[in-house]
């Protein structure tokens, strides 16, 4: 599915996206919260769907701690606020779940791991354009 703004992460071989926005090339958004998961292993030629996000969204931040990916944050359009939701997609039963979210809604945050835990560090607390010094950590 073409897209943008969505997660994106790898386990061993994988690839994986989830989330994100479709948009024209004259920058028309066609759907602008896809809750579409998507995989391409090592070697296959071409994309195969999976199990979407409970919650579409876009502009969030994801990483993959021991073969689940963690999807977090993000917003819905450039006028509905930002997202808490953090939602955990395991790659080897195709099965989403809901985690414990963000303290307070923010959308194009940068995002690590480090001991495996995930340090979400800055973004926008409000739709649109925003920003933040916010961090939260995440122990899977």
């Amino acid at each position: 599915t073409p897209r943008d703004n969505m997660a994106v992460g790898a386990s061993g071989t994988t690839l994986v996206v989830a989330g994100g926005r479709t948009r024209l090339a004259s920058g028309t958004t066609v759907d602008g919260t896809l809750a579409s998961t998507e995989v391409l292993p090592a070697g296959a030629a071409a994309w195969q769907s999976r199990s979407p996000m409970p919650t579409g969204r876009r502009s969030v931040t994801a990483q993959v701690v021991a073969g689940t990916l963690y999807v977090i944050g993000g917003e819905a359009t450039a006028t509905n606020g930002a997202f808490i939701e953090n939602q955990a997609y395991d790659l080897a039963t195709d099965t989403w779940s809901v985690v414990t979210g963000l303290p307070q809604g923010r959308h194009g945050m940068a995002s690590g791991v480090i001991d495996g835990r995930i340090h979400v560090v800055g973004g926008g607390t409000v739709a649109g354009t925003s920003y933040s010094a916010l961090h939260t950590v995440f122990e899977p």
